[in-house]
């Protein structure tokens, strides 16, 4: 079973098959983070405070920009069963990773993904691209587990890992809201009657960035010492 994000923090699944299938027509991998305020063009403004986005489609290096079958010697083409979605923790913001679930279409009919364990290690490339540790319970970026590993090796401890990491993404939450006043005073000169809403507070913004508490990450770190690189389907 894969994790499955709360009602109010996943994307339309709509819009998640938009992106997967945008990617997967362009140049999609090595995949590239998509930052609200790279945005350009028209938008809402309250989207500047959303999180970003990461589409994993390593379909893309196959000729046929289909994937490969995870069953040994199978060689079928695998259908589209879901379009999917997890919430991923980078060091200074959470970030939506969407990614595509198969069936086989030979005599297994076995489920995968192309981010679990058994798609990723048959190819070296895409271990090394695909920036995320995943369990079933959690994912985090690898520049995170890098932070937990200094904090478990350190004699300081985990306490600067997750302090560093809620100053982070204090210090993306003030840098967003720089753009927002910078773009509502853009409008306003376009139109002096323009009504901007209003920003989330820092508060509120951080409720929905929690960084990784002391005890987690400690068991993180552990595990990925122990363990290493951790993919599950």
């Amino acid at each position: 079973m894969e994790p499955t994000p709360a009602s109010e923090d996943r994307l339309p699944q709509q819009e998640v098959k938009r992106l997967v299938q945008e990617a997967m027509t362009t140049k999609g991998f090595p995949p590239v983070m998509r930052y609200p305020e790279a945005v350009r063009g028209d938008y809402l403004l309250s989207t500047l405070f959303s999180w970003p986005i990461l589409v994993w489609v390593p379909e893309r290096l196959q000729p046929s920009m289909k994937p490969f079958c995870t069953i040994s010697g199978c060689t079928c083409t695998p259908r589209v069963k879901e379009y999917k979605q997890r919430v991923v923790e980078e060091v200074d913001t959470k970030c939506h990773l969407l990614y595509v679930k198969y069936q086989c279409t030979g005599a297994n009919k076995i489920f995968f993904s192309t981010v679990s364990s058994a798609y990723l290690q048959r190819e070296v490339r895409l271990l090394v691209h695909f920036p995320y540790i995943l369990t079933k319970k959690f994912g985090l970026s690898k520049e995170v587990m890098e932070l937990v590993q200094e904090g478990v090796l350190s004699p300081h401890g985990l306490t600067s890992t997750v302090e560093n990491m809620k100053r982070r993404r204090e210090k993306r939450y003030y840098m967003l809201l720089s753009l927002f006043a910078d773009r509502v005073r853009q409008n306003q000169l376009g139109n002096p009657t323009y009504m901007a809403p209003n920003p989330p507070i820092v508060a509120q913004y951080c409720s929905k960035q929690t960084q990784l508490g002391r005890r987690h990450c400690l068991q993180r770190g552990y595990r990925f010492l122990k363990f290493g690189v951790l993919c599950v389907r």
